[in-house]
């Protein structure tokens, strides 16, 4: 019971750390200004990678728009944990089950994430429609909703393209957690 406690309690420091990075990741890919908007989101994140993300803009490029610098820490952090939860729940690292926990991980996180945006979006949108932090999950969102938007036309005047956009990351998600 100890041991799951304290595995829970490093996954969600990781996680944390590993959607802080993706964040910063993300919002460099698609031309995101998360710091502009004045909602806090920006500073948050900053605060929580800068200590690893500008250290490593010294020594890695971006390339194109792939910023590097906050990826790899992502990466290294999801790496980390998944070594520790295979050497935890396995009695050693086996490098099979690292991999697949690595991965299934990695993006089980990714998923949840993009659900999380969606539906705070969503919410907000029915409550406050000019908030600052609106603003910026619109931003946030629209990379995934765009391709959506253009193949499901409005229905009744309602976009139904965050709907959509849910049940396609519900659905990825079973196939994952299916492996």
């Amino acid at each position: 019971m100890l041991l799951q406690i304290a595995l829970f309690l490093i996954q969600t420091i990781a996680h944390v750390l590993t959607a802080s990075f993706l964040f910063r990741f993300y919002a460099f890919l698609f031309r995101i200004n998360i710091n502009s908007s004045g909602s806090g989101l920006g500073n948050f994140i900053f605060a929580l990678t800068d200590w690893a993300v500008l250290p490593l803009r010294r020594v890695l490029p971006r390339i194109a728009r792939i910023d590097l610098p906050s990826l790899l820490p992502a990466l290294s952090v999801q790496l980390l944990l998944s070594l520790l939860k295979s050497w935890a729940l396995m009695g050693g690292i086996h490098p099979g089950y690292f991999l697949y926990l690595f991965a299934i991980d990695t993006l089980s996180l990714i998923i949840s994430l993009l659900t999380g945006l969606l539906i705070i979006q969503a919410v907000l949108s029915w409550i406050q429609t000019s908030s600052p932090m609106q603003y910026v999950l619109n931003q946030l969102t629209d990379p995934l909703l765009k391709p959506i938007r253009r193949l499901l036309p409005l229905v009744g005047g309602i976009d139904l393209s965050p709907l959509v956009a849910l049940l396609l990351l519900q659905v990825l998600g079973m196939v994952i957690q299916g492996f």
